[in-house]
C-alpha cells in the first residue's frame, strides 16, 4: 500500500513538473545574426507581469555593429520594452502595441520572431 501511494505521488510530481515547464516562458533568450551591412547580438529578458500568467514583458537589449566602407562602426545599443499577451493554446506571444508575434517552442526552448530564433539560456 505504501509503495502504491509513493508511486502515485511520484507520478503527480513528475506530471506537475512537465506541465509547468511548458509554461515556463520566463527567462533570458539570446540571438546573434550577421549580414553584409551589420552584425547584431540580441538579448530578450522575458518576465511575467500578472498572476494569471498570460501577460508578459520583454526588455530587449540589442547591440549592433554596422559596416561602412569595409570598416566597423562603433557598437550601437538599443533597449526596448514590449508588453505581450500569451495564448497557451497557440503557444504565441503577441506584442500589444505593434503586433509583433513570437512563437514559443517549448520542446526546443526557443522564441521565434520572424526568421530569428532566440535560445533560452
Amino acid at each position: 500500500m505504501k509503495k502504491s501511494i509513493l508511486f502515485y505521488a511520484f507520478l503527480l510530481i513528475i506530471s506537475c513538473n512537465l506541465s509547468s515547464s511548458d509554461n515556463n516562458l520566463e527567462g533570458i533568450y539570446t540571438c546573434k545574426y550577421e549580414h553584409e551591412f551589420a552584425k547584431t547580438e540580441d538579448t530578450l529578458l522575458l518576465t511575467r507581469i500578472n498572476e494569471s500568467g498570460n501577460y508578459f514583458q520583454i526588455v530587449r537589449h540589442s547591440g549592433g555593429i554596422r559596416y561602412m566602407d569595409g570598416k566597423e562602426r562603433p557598437k550601437q545599443i538599443i533597449t526596448e520594452k514590449w508588453k505581450l499577451e500569451y495564448d497557451n493554446n497557440k503557444k504565441v506571444l503577441t506584442e500589444m502595441k505593434s503586433g509583433k508575434i513570437l512563437i514559443w517552442n517549448p520542446d526546443k526552448q526557443l522564441l521565434i520572431l520572424g526568421n530569428r530564433e532566440y535560445v533560452k539560456k
